[in-house]
């Protein structure tokens, strides 16, 4: 902070005026100015406890934001279900179709096995083998693990002007 921060922010805190500031001061016609406005701002925050509100403002307030609540509780909740049941309807597929795509890669795996078996040593066709099996296992588990997000994504509606 320069030194018209600092003395300004030390006027604000209400805070007596050390002996930096005070040379500050007597060289900073600015400073010297805005001291005692500051002062004045200064004993006008530092009340210690805030105005209690007028009586039935916070009833007044509950009543009136009350249908908002309501009705964007009710949009939530709706949303929510649906949501769950996009998510079951577009599992279900993909569900049904998971043991045929485990039955083709695990029949995949053994015939590439056992072709390179033929061509190579033993070691590197198992490194291969399983360097495949770990890629079709991650491809399968990022394509099931998207379908909830996708569902997500789909389900939120367009966004309202002034709701969120």
């Amino acid at each position: 902070m320069s030194g018209c921060d600092e003395v300004r922010a030390a006027a604000l805190r209400g805070e007596p005026a050390s002996a930096a500031h005070a040379e500050h001061l007597a060289i900073c016609a600015s400073c010297r100015e805005e001291q005692a406005g500051l002062a004045r701002l200064a004993s006008a925050l530092a009340f210690e406890e805030p105005p209690a509100p007028p009586p039935g403002l916070v009833a007044r307030t509950l009543a009136a934001a009350a249908p908002l609540l309501d009705e964007h509780a009710r949009a939530v909740r709706a949303r929510a279900a649906l949501s769950w049941r996009r998510l079951a309807l577009a599992l279900a597929p993909a569900v049904l179709v998971l043991p045929v795509l485990v039955a083709a890669d695990v029949w995949l795996l053994r015939s590439a096995y056992e072709l390179l078996a033929t061509l190579l040593p033993a070691p590197l066709t198992a490194y291969l083998v399983g360097s495949y099996a770990l890629l079709l296992a991650a491809l399968l588990f990022f394509t099931f693990a998207a379908i909830p997000l996708l569902v997500q994504r789909q389900s939120v509606g367009p966004w309202k002007e002034g709701h969120v």
